[in-house]
């Protein structure tokens, strides 16, 4: 079984995000993140190859749907909001990253997501 995540970045308009599907757990995704997308052009690199299989520490050695095995419908997502994005993430990860106004503010749960980012 896989532990699933999100990648998101915020401008302080818009949430642009990735589904990452296996490995999400803050002690292998997050530790990637924090190690080797230190910065917002790094994460947005990251978030432009769309859905992935798996993450890697950088962007040549991840696993991306579309790219690499040729599936559609796997670009990144954007969102209006919060609650937008929280609503997706709880169908479909247990754990995620989110960057607002270029600045990391955490790894997260998708149950406490509204309470942690307002």
């Amino acid at each position: 079984m896989s532990t699933h995540a999100i990648i998101a970045i915020s401008d302080g308009i818009n949430i642009r995000a990735s589904y990452v599907n296996y490995d999400g757990y803050p002690s292998h995704t997050g530790v990637i993140l924090n190690a080797h997308y230190n910065s917002p052009d790094k994460i947005n690199s990251l978030i432009d190859l769309g859905e992935l299989s798996a993450i890697g520490t950088d962007t040549d050695h991840c696993q991306a749907y579309g790219r690499d095995r040729g599936e559609s419908g796997t670009e990144p997502r954007k969102f209006a909001s919060l609650s937008d994005l929280n609503e997706y993430g709880s169908r479909n990860s247990k754990h995620g990253i989110l960057t607002i106004d270029s600045k990391r503010v955490g790894i997260f749960n998708y149950c406490d997501i509204l309470n942690k980012f307002r």
